[in-house]
Formats: C-alpha cells, structure tokens, sequence
C-alpha cells in the first residue's frame, strides 16, 4: 500500500519526529537511543554529542526536553541555544 488515510491528531512519523497540524515532537524511540548512547560515552564525548542532538532536537517543539537533558547531564553549565 503506497497511501494511508489516518487523523492528523494522530501526528505523522517523519524524519524522526511526530508531526502535528500545529507542533512537532520528537519520537519517543529517539530519546531512549540517545539516553542509551550517552551512557557508554565519557563525559568530554557527551557534550560533543548532547551538542550535536540537541541541534537535530531544536528543530521540534523540544524547549523542556533540552533544558531537562542539559541540567541533568550537563549541569546547566552550557547556554540554551
């Protein structure tokens, strides 16, 4: 089947992220992939690739997320961008 009809309150998978008429939420799956790359990298990898995520997450409506992440990983240290 090449074609799906569904409500769009259900949002559309797309790129990694969860679309809605009005906002666009990251993919739980991608999350939990990058909780899981953080835990086996060193703290000087993580910043590097928290900086990297955090740039592909700002493309969704991820404000909250990022700030919790970044509190939680990188001691606030580093500016919201």
């Amino acid at each position: 089947m090449k074609s799906k009809i569904i409500e769009l309150k259900r949002g559309i998978n797309f790129l990694g992220f969860r679309i809605f008429p009005y906002h666009k939420l990251l993919r739980k799956v991608n999350i939990r992939t990058m909780y899981k790359k953080i835990a086996q990298k060193s703290h000087d990898d993580v910043s590097k690739y928290l900086n990297g995520w955090f740039a592909y997450a700002s493309w969704g409506d991820t404000y909250k997320l990022r700030e919790d992440i970044r509190n939680r990983f990188l001691g606030g240290i580093q500016n919201a961008s």
